[in-house]
């Protein structure tokens, strides 16, 4: 009994796993189509300090928590990908803030 619910919740750990990662790569997609152009353009760096200054909403928060998380990921796997990614991220969220506009509506209606 005690071999098969291991090999069960290893089975359950690889499809959660797997349907992750699809969910990420969907958010990427969805965050490089809308930072399409971008990578053209050399961001000065922003400290966490001025981010924080510049939070105006709930939303804002939120949304940096979201950053926050990604680059937290970033470090602990030792990825570029996610380091990249949290940086487009974090664009995209001081771009629509800027606008007004919400830079997670993609990601949110997956």
């Amino acid at each position: 009994h005690d071999c098969m619910t291991k090999a069960e919740d290893f089975q359950a750990e690889t499809v959660s796993r797997g349907e992750e990662l699809k969910a990420l790569a969907e958010a990427k997609k969805a965050i490089q189509e809308s930072t399409s152009g971008a990578d053209s353009i050399t961001y000065a760096q922003v400290s966490l300090l001025q981010e924080d200054s510049a939070l105006r909403s709930g939303a804002d928060l939120a949304n940096f928590e979201a950053v926050r998380l990604v680059r937290d990921l970033a470090r602990r796997q030792h990825s570029a990908a996610l380091n990249q990614l949290a940086q487009r991220m974090a664009s995209a969220i001081r771009a629509g803030s800027a606008s007004g506009e919400d830079p997670f509506v993609k990601v949110k209606v997956l």
